[in-house]
């Protein structure tokens, strides 16, 4: 049969046939290790010249998908044992003002991967737009180059398109901190919401508020933030109002934008008895705002906030929170990529991660 009917008109040869034989190994109908079929076969089953056969030969080469040895034809390269481990990161994500969340992440992942045999971490900036529908920007992994020796894809971020692209290209990708995709390893905000409410249910509170920030987008999806907190709340029996959520869309996450919120969020005409804060740097601000305005914790009202372990607050009381466990994460996610390499773990299936409850002097 002649394959090439179905190549389209737009493309070149080789590009269509490195894409043909790229997916034929990445469906795992050849086995690292295992020898290609030879150049004259492939003359053959896809009615071409030798030379668009070489030419693609020399894409999936650059790739890291294969190996061709004179004498010994061509085989499919062993592309778990060893090789460079690709981390997604925002190019804002150092900068000392922002939360240090994904860096503690990103540090936890990137000692994991260095220990491991064969695996070298490291980090592919890109830049992230307010526009939630809309791909990073600048990702170099587009670039064959860049990608030559990649063996798997870790991505902070959604990537909109991009990841079939990747996985396409023979990158097997899994999503860190993302619960919306799969495969991925995340911190569950449900048992958090679940854990805070009940906490602050016990200590006598009748109705709770929050800060958090993200974009307005993913607190509304379905089964998002927006509808964990209120469904925690109402398990709980706690009063809540939209007028008492009060958010940001527009990261970064700083402890000014913690300060900023809490002030709009006190001068409400009527405000609950507790307040959740998704972010612990935010709930630093929001300690240094609640002091320079006169609020008491837990006096005037009680304040749970999100952490990372690992990072320290720089107020002097001990706040109360649901602290999560970074290198958990990572051990997590290595684990995932060496299933997902061995085509042994579901590409939709997630595993998420329990907050500990951390009782301060804020409740």
């Amino acid at each position: 049969m002649n394959k090439s009917n179905t190549r389209r008109k737009t493309q070149h040869k080789y590009d269509w046939l490195a894409n043909q034989l790229r997916s034929r190994i990445n469906d795992n109908e050849w086995k690292p290790g295992q020898r290609m079929p030879t150049d004259n076969d492939l003359i053959a089953e896809y009615a071409i010249s030798r030379a668009t056969v070489n030419h693609a030969m020399r894409l999936l080469v650059d790739e890291g998908l294969i190996q061709r040895k004179v004498g010994h034809g061509t085989t499919i390269a062993e592309r778990s044992l060893t090789g460079e481990m690709a981390i997604i990161l925002d190019e804002n994500t150092l900068r000392d003002e922002g939360s240090p969340s994904y860096r503690i992440c990103a540090y936890e992942l990137m000692q994991l991967l260095n220990a491991h045999e064969g695996w070298q971490g490291k980090l592919h900036f890109v830049r992230i737009t307010n526009q939630f529908d809309t791909p990073p920007q600048g990702l170099d992994l587009m670039e064959p180059r860049r990608r030559q020796n990649v063996r798997g894809v870790f991505s902070f971020y959604r990537l909109m398109g991009l990841d079939g692209e990747l996985q396409r290209l023979g990158m097997p990708l899994v999503y860190v901190t993302t619960p919306a995709e799969s495969p991925g390893v995340y911190f569950d905000m449900v048992p958090f919401y679940q854990t805070a409410m009940k906490h602050l249910k016990e200590a006598g509170c009748r109705s709770v508020g929050t800060i958090w920030c993200d974009y307005r987008s993913i607190l509304n999806e379905p089964g998002g933030r927006n509808d964990i907190f209120t469904a925690a709340a109402r398990t709980h029996g706690l009063r809540y109002s939209p007028n008492w959520m009060c958010f940001s869309d527009q990261p970064p996450i700083t402890e000014q934008l913690g300060r900023k919120l809490f002030r709009e969020f006190w001068n409400l005409s009527e405000k609950p008895d507790a307040l959740i804060v998704d972010d612990d740097v935010m709930a630093n601000g929001v300690v240094w705002a609640a002091r320079e305005m006169g609020v008491r914790f837990p006096k005037d009202i009680k304040l749970i906030s999100m952490s990372m372990r690992g990072l320290d607050f720089s107020p002097d009381q001990p706040i109360t929170r649901l602290e999560y466990d970074p290198s958990l994460l990572a051990k997590h996610a290595v684990d995932m990529m060496e299933k997902v390499i061995r085509k042994e773990h579901p590409l939709d299936r997630n595993v998420a991660i329990a907050p500990t409850l951390i009782v301060g002097d804020t409740t």
